[in-house]
């Protein structure tokens, strides 16, 4: 456990002192936007920050072991294996490890189970925002299902790569060639297809100026050229001896030679073929099988009369021979059949040739071999009628656009109609409204000009009331005073229910509802308060109001306002109350 939080503090502090420098720039430029008042400081700092968090880094021993994967795979392979992927902090990181892990496993010849590790990398870096990564995993999880066996899966994973790199990519267009001729070779397809794999990987390799991959493609191209067209594989071969030469590669010259000493045997030249295989016999390349060597020198002598060498060779054929690759068992009955034919015994190796031609009819006529063949133009045709269809989907697509941008001109073209139409009725009807509105105005004024002619009646009656009862209370002989009791009694309304309606509707019309809203604001007054207020309101004076509301005295006015007052609760008398409120 603490293992891991150690690989874990360390990852995290990569990833820190590798963006420090990013965000130390970010800041510069928000300080130096502040100053200057420059916005396109802070616009450069937002664009970098985006960068930042969006793209990320990889983990600098991740790095590290990618770029030693082709010249030291072993190196890399042990860097990764001391990395735990729980620790990594992103899923890039775990991305890389899964594509660098499988790539380290199948460099190193280790065996490959299951491909759940590189599909990580392919799901990962499949939306291309890192296009060599992806086309890298596409190859490697080829690679490992073709270690497991499954060549149509493999297949399929190589030509994806192919398609999906970049034309500047050219080590891994070159390396996707190589991994499909060898499947091809694997299931012994047509030469002339292999051939062909191997050429353009031979292209792409020397594009990228990688020698040692193209070594690899000469000495394939060479052999597999002795097959048909025996110069060209001479020539392929030279190249390959000599190139292996200049850069010191052991063992791919100990292939080349192999491979000339058998280019020698084709065209019957056993003693070139003998000295190339013992050439290759001594260069005594560790680890490599001798096998080819051993049968191709065993051949030579048996063709050169020299059976006891020959049959030297074979034993040491026989010793590192094995029986269960189907090829190794070819290489042994034509090596049989050689030796028989230089002891003359020539029924016996017609038995030998037999035997191994119909273990070769055997092999070249698997079905296998006819359903991977056609894969490849079957992945070809469905690539393009998927291009077809996308081609077809795209002038649909335009088709569809076009259909939307007329119905839509319709449908702007109806709104427009309908807006003008109720355009036209609403300035119809605003018209209508103004007539009306003129006609109604004069109503009114007509209206206000009759009420006006009403309330100066009113007015002048009230006025005429009042001067009657001044003159009638200052008359003194006998007769007129009966006419001033019969005046007074007359003039006493109190009880007249009607007038003080009307009185009060004539008050509040002319003097903004006072007589409405001091009966709201002021609940203690009863109706004879209200008359008084009334009457105050209509100019009245103490005499006036007390022989319209029948007082004996003129005093029990004066007395009956101060009571209202105290009612109200006025800081101030009656008139002076209502006079302010009148103004």
């Amino acid at each position: 456990m603490l293992r891991g939080h150690e690989e874990l503090w360390i990852a995290t502090t990569e990833h820190f002192f590798m963006a420090l420098p990013s965000f130390l720039l970010i800041f510069a430029l928000i300080i130096l936007s502040m100053v200057m008042k420059k916005t396109i400081f802070l616009f450069i700092a937002v664009i970098l920050l985006l960068s930042c968090s969006t793209r990320g880094r990889y983990s600098a021993r991740l790095v590290a072991a990618d770029s030693l994967m082709n010249a030291h795979p072993d190196s890399a392979y042990a860097i990764l294996k001391s990395i735990s992927s729980d620790t990594l902090p992103s899923k890039a990181d775990r991305a890389y490890y899964a594509l660098l892990f499988t790539q380290a496993m199948y460099k190193n010849y280790d065996t490959i189970r299951s491909d759940s590790l590189i599909n990580i990398a392919v799901n990962f870096f499949s939306d291309n925002h890192d296009r060599e990564k992806y086309t890298r995993s596409l190859i490697y999880k080829g690679a490992a299902l073709s270690n497991m066996g499954n060549k149509l899966d493999a297949m399929e994973s190589f030509l994806r790569a192919e398609e999906n790199a970049d034309k500047s990519d050219v080590n891994n267009l070159g390396l996707s060639e190589v991994q499909l001729a060898v499947i091809y070779q694997d299931i012994y397809v047509d030469v002339n297809v292999i051939i062909d794999k191997y050429k353009k990987a031979l292209h792409y390799y020397k594009l990228a100026g990688n020698k040692k991959n193209q070594l690899l493609c000469l000495c394939q191209i060479g052999g597999l050229f002795r097959i048909n067209n025996i110069d060209s594989a001479f020539t392929y071969l030279r190249a390959a001896n000599n190139l292996a030469k200049e850069i010191g590669d052991s063992v791919n010259f100990y292939n080349s030679t192999e491979l000339l000493a058998r280019a020698y045997e084709k065209i019957g030249d056993y003693q070139a073929s003998k000295s190339m295989a013992l050439s290759a016999i001594n260069s005594m390349v560790q680890g490599i099988n001798l096998v080819d060597c051993y049968c191709d020198a065993s051949v030579a002598y048996a063709n050169i009369g020299d059976v006891k060498q020959s049959l030297f060779y074979y034993d040491k054929f026989n010793s590192v021979f094995n029986p269960s690759s189907i090829r190794e068992k070819v290489l042994n009955l034509v090596l049989l059949r050689e030796i028989e034919k230089a002891r003359g015994n020539f029924k016996l190796a017609l038995a030998y040739y037999v035997q191994a031609d119909s273990i070769y009819d055997s092999i070249t006529q698997s079905s296998e071999k006819s359903r991977l063949t056609n894969f490849e133009d079957k992945y070809k045709r469905q690539k393009s009628e998927l291009d077809n269809s996308n081609i077809r989907q795209d002038n649909l697509s335009l088709l569809v656009i076009l259909l939307c941008v007329i119905v839509l001109l319709l449908l702007a073209t109806f709104f427009i109609y309908y807006l003008h139409n109720r355009l036209v009725e609403r300035t119809f009807f605003c018209d209508q409204l103004s007539a009306e509105a003129i006609a109604s105005h004069e109503e009114l004024l007509k209206k206000i000009h009759s009420e006006s002619r009403l309330r100066k009646t009113m007015v002048t009656q009230i006025e005429i009331i009042r001067k009657l009862i001044n003159s009638c209370n200052n008359t003194t002989d006998k007769t007129s005073k009966i006419f001033v009791c019969e005046f007074k009694e007359a003039m006493r309304i109190k009880n007249d229910k009607s007038f003080w309606t009307d009185l009060r509707f004539f008050i509040d019309e002319n003097y903004n509802n006072i007589i409405s809203r001091l009966s709201a604001n002021y609940p203690k007054l009863n109706d004879d308060d209200i008359n008084f207020i009334s009457l105050i309101c209509c100019g009245f004076s103490y005499i006036e109001i007390a022989i319209c509301l029948g007082y004996s005295k003129s005093t029990s006015a004066a007395v009956r306002k101060r009571r209202i007052a105290v009612k109200m609760g006025l800081n101030c008398t009656l008139d002076k109350f209502i006079n302010e409120i009148l103004n």
